[in-house]
């Protein structure tokens, strides 16, 4: 089955998610490419990737345990045949997909060689207690903008994920606590 996906991800995902600047930021010097290399360069990093998650067209999850906007971008199971697809949304939203993958892997707490085939997004929402049941490794949480509150709780263990790359086991029981802000 690892076979089977290492082949779809070569052919499907990896042209998605690319370790390159998007076109955006070829021509920005908002965001240096790579690592930052100050606290400020850091700090725009951040500032960058939340204003694009606030941009982008979320509607209310269809998933059980996600309330409020939400979307999995990336690869997904089909729900017919289960064989691994890329999403709808992911093609319609290709160079902001491009644009978040490429901040997060600027982030300088980014775990080296980590690498996924879909990102949960979420705005504005509250994640109630479940186990991701399509993960084959391990998780990472990052969260962004003006709120407190908001802890990821990882099999009873209070986690802030606020500006901070977080990585957890998604098969353990964990879940989103409710949030003040936006």
């Amino acid at each position: 089955k690892a076979r089977g996906l290492s082949d779809v991800w070569r052919k499907l995902v990896d042209p998605w998610l690319r370790d390159e600047a998007p076109k955006a930021h070829r021509a920005s010097s908002k965001v240096v490419p790579g690592p930052p290399q100050s606290p400020k360069e850091e700090a725009q990093i951040w500032e960058r990737l939340n204003n694009l998650l606030e941009r982008l067209p979320l509607t209310n999850s269809s998933r059980g345990s996600v309330k409020g906007p939400s979307v999995c971008a990336g690869m997904a199971a089909n729900r017919l045949t289960a064989a691994p697809v890329i999403t709808q949304w992911t093609k319609e939203q290709a160079a902001q997909v491009r644009e978040v993958n490429y901040l997060l892997r600027s982030l300088p707490q980014w775990p080296p060689g980590f690498t996924w085939t879909s990102l949960q997004l979420a705005r504005n929402s509250v994640v109630h207690p479940h186990r991701d049941g399509n993960n084959l490794g391990p998780s990472v949480a990052v969260a962004t903008g003006p709120f407190t509150g908001g802890e990821l709780v990882v099999d009873g263990c209070p986690l802030q994920p606020r500006h901070r790359v977080t990585p957890f086991n998604g098969h353990l029981v964990h879940e989103v606590k409710p949030y003040d802000g936006l």
